[in-house]
């Protein structure tokens, strides 16, 4: 698990857990293929900014986390895909609107599904429908993710194949 974490410069990884009933090889070189049916063990996770951010914000960042050991930060370029274990993430806005020194700070919570892929989309929301100082507001959409993992057991190597609940694929 730790390796997963660090891998990608600490962006992660993702990660896979699953069973099989039958999984043993013959003796005598005959290679029993079986199926193993896996799902992302961890959550994925993609930073958005609307574009209208721009208009409003000269310098802007995304801290996001699940604990004080491992920050990442999405910048306006950033378009990294985090990996993180199924709990709560924490994330922190902070930005400079244009022509003012000081920041401000928005945080929330988001609890992590296993096999997700979450979209944290920040955007701007007019206050009152005046465009003087507008809000940050933060839509989240998180997909389901799912593959089939075939491992040939010879050499270790797999085939990795996507899928969705509805396709009658066999879920973990």
């Amino acid at each position: 698990v730790e390796e997963s974490f660090a891998a990608n410069s600490n962006w992660g990884q993702v990660r896979y857990s699953g069973e099989s009933e039958t999984n043993e090889v013959k003796a005598g070189g005959a290679i029993v293929e079986f199926r193993l049916t896996c799902s992302m063990a961890n959550t994925a996770l993609s930073v958005d900014f609307d574009e209208d951010i721009d208009v409003f914000f000269d310098d802007y960042s995304v801290t996001v986390y699940t604990d004080e050991a491992r920050k990442l930060v999405y910048g306006e370029s950033t378009d990294n895909v985090a990996y993180f274990n199924p709990e709560t993430l924490y994330f922190v806005f902070t930005g400079k609107f244009i022509g003012e020194e000081d920041a401000i700070s928005i945080s929330g919570t988001k609890e992590l599904q296993k096999a997700t892929h979450l979209h944290l989309t920040f955007d701007i929301t007019e206050q009152n429908g005046s465009i003087g100082r507008p809000e940050i507001s933060v839509v989240t959409d998180c997909e389901d993710l799912y593959r089939t993992i075939t491992v040939d057991p010879s050499d270790g190597t797999f085939t990795e194949t996507e899928s969705s609940p509805a396709d009658g694929s066999d879920q973990n």
